[in-house]
């Protein structure tokens, strides 16, 4: 048996959860084949190539499973290269996106166009977890790309979700995934910076019952100061708590290093695993700790 074959039998409940159709089918860093992930989102597999990566060839096996097989060397374009991707349910319409969905929520995601599908797979028990924590809270999801987040949390039961980034077409996908799932998500999204956000709320007394803090994990630039995990991380986090109520809790997100990110949290905050789809030791790649 081959190590996809393995890795595809280990992940049997995924296949037969009727809810849910997005989920990591293969990590080669830890199932055999280094510097290979594929991914399922909904009828496509979505096969990555990192630096590396022996040849390997995927293509006969996910065919015989019926998946549409997109690939993308991390250098270059997404390509399909086996199968036809169906007709987008999503606006824009454009080929490559479409809806898929993960426990009964639907999320858009776009597997030829940017540099990520707009859903991180990995970070799917932290949606659960948030839907989980929300009713009747206020809930303030900072770096918030396509609002995904947000959506669990509007789905739990939230009293009020604000969706805050400073990149427009994230915004708007957000929005988009708000529609997929008969929500309104007008007044629930803003673009600004995170520091204004939390400096604003200080400032009016304001306070949040559950607050996210999912920045990228490494630097980027902007306008005015762009972010920068290692020199912010942690002005983030004590920001965050000061506009947080006495029975509030604080998602702390990051896949910047290990010894790092823990370091800011200086032992604090229980952590939450990734799926079962994403083995390897939480050390590595996306870790959540909440406070």
């Amino acid at each position: 048996m081959s190590a996809f074959s393995e890795a595809w039998d280990r992940r049997e409940a995924l296949h037969e959860d009727p809810e849910t159709d997005c989920y990591r089918l293969f990590d080669g860093r830890f199932e055999g084949a280094p510097g290979w992930t594929i991914d399922r989102y909904g009828p496509v597999a979505f096969v990555q190539r990192f630096s590396g990566a022996e040849e390997a060839d995927f293509v006969s096996e996910l065919d015989s499973r019926g998946l549409t097989v997109v690939f993308q060397d991390r250098k270059g374009d997404a390509v399909v290269v086996s199968g036809e991707l169906g007709e987008s349910e999503v606006e824009p319409v454009r080929s490559g996106r479409f809806a898929v969905r993960e426990r009964g929520i639907r999320f858009g995601v776009d597997l030829l166009w940017g540099a990520n599908t707009g859903l991180f797979l990995d970070a799917r028990p932290l949606r659960s977890w948030v839907r989980a924590q929300a009713e009747g809270r206020r809930i303030l999801n900072l770096f918030s790309y396509t609002s995904a987040f947000g959506v669990a949390a509007e789905l739990g039961g939230a009293r009020g979700v604000t969706n805050v980034d400073v990149v427009p077409s994230a915004l708007e996908r957000g929005r988009i995934n708000y529609a997929l799932n008969g929500l309104d998500g007008g007044r629930s999204h803003l673009k600004n910076d995170a520091f204004e956000v939390l400096r604003q709320a200080r400032k009016r007394g304001q306070r949040y019952d559950g607050i996210i803090c999912d920045p990228p994990p490494v630097p980027t630039v902007g306008r005015k100061r762009g972010w920068d995990p290692r020199r912010d991380m942690g002005k983030l986090l004590a920001r965050a708590r000061e506009v947080l109520s006495d029975d509030g809790w604080l998602l702390a997100v990051s896949a910047a290093r290990a010894e790092f990110f823990e370091g800011v949290l200086d032992g604090e905050g229980e952590p939450l695993d990734r799926g079962e789809d994403f083995p390897g030791p939480r050390e590595g790649g996306m870790r959540a700790f909440v406070l």
